[in-house]
């Protein structure tokens, strides 16, 4: 309901003390208010992207990224929707469920979540700029098969 338009209406502004808010102010600020609020909801609400989760045998494919993170943890959403909207192929060990995943963090020696293992790199914490960096090494070093030259730290 905050987002329908009769509900912004608390653009009440004296005629007398601000004369400069016409009809056509108020409204460009009203839309600007719905606006914002549509971002918040959509882009920086709580995540939509259901986790995907790794077998506890570990993850199917070498190439995929594992993620260590919680149901609960805000800034693993974060890195949830961010690898899910790049079309990422990767998992998730779930920390209060997963006993691999609980050994995984040991091992890492990182004890914050989310923990991101991308090909022998382990980005702990939620860093877009880190994430994009690190991703777009793994697409530039892609060998001539298509295939990821497999390194020595990747998780299993």
């Amino acid at each position: 309901q905050w987002l329908r338009m009769e509900r912004l209406d608390f653009f009440r502004f004296n005629g007398s003390r601000y004369p400069f808010f016409d009809n056509a102010t108020k409204e460009t600020a009203r839309l600007e208010v719905f606006a914002t609020f549509a971002y918040l909801l959509r882009d920086a609400g709580p995540a939509t992207a259901a986790p995907v989760f790794c077998p506890e045998e570990g993850p199917t494919s070498a190439d995929t990224v594992v993620m260590l993170a919680t149901s609960w943890c805000p800034y693993c959403a974060k890195a949830r929707r961010y690898l899910q909207k790049r079309n990422v192929d990767y998992c998730e060990y779930d920390l209060d469920q997963s006993a691999t995943g609980q050994a995984l963090q040991r091992r890492s020696g990182h004890t914050g979540i989310p923990v991101i293992f991308i090909d022998g790199r382990v980005i702990a914490g939620y860093d877009p700029e880190e994430l994009g960096l690190a991703l777009h090494q793994r697409r530039t070093r892609k060998a001539p098969g298509g295939a990821l030259e497999r390194t020595d730290a990747t998780p299993h």
